[in-house]
């Protein structure tokens, strides 16, 4: 009887303990790979994309909040890198997925649906008080980082 009310603690133990790493395990950050166009440069000749697609990445960290990232994109414009501030939103029930990136006095937003693992969205600029639809933007999931 003593064994068994040992292992039973034991089991106790180990059980909680394993739960409480589940809980205490950092959540993971994902990477996004992708192209988007600009609408004012559909011959493409500021980007390093071919048909006026210009590549893209994004590191998302999640937030407190569920489904939430602070997102870094990066890309090449006019033969120099470029690395962007926002945040990314995901409802993996709706496919739904929206954003934003931010450097000066300059915003963009995007909003769109996942299908079939594609993000695709439309694009939109804010500068100067002034909304503009700047063409689109495609993310997928990166499995390979």
């Amino acid at each position: 009887m003593k064994k068994l009310k040992k292992l039973s603690l034991l089991l106790l133990i180990c059980s909680a303990g394993w739960l409480f790493a589940e809980e205490a395990a950092p959540p993971k950050e994902l990477k996004l790979t992708g192209t988007f166009t600009w609408n004012g440069d559909r011959a493409g000749r500021r980007g390093d994309g071919k048909n006026g697609r210009c590549n893209v990445k994004a590191v998302l960290t999640p937030t407190d909040k569920p489904n939430s990232y602070t997102a870094v994109y990066t890309f090449m414009w006019d033969k120099s890198e470029r690395h962007f501030d926002g945040t990314f939103v995901r409802n993996p029930q709706t496919g739904e997925v929206s954003g934003t990136a931010k450097t000066g006095g300059r915003t963009w937003e995007f909003k769109g649906k996942t299908v079939n693992g594609v993000m695709a969205c439309q694009h939109f600029e804010t500068s100067n008080g002034k909304r503009s639809n700047d063409g689109d933007v495609a993310f997928t999931e990166d499995k390979n980082s």
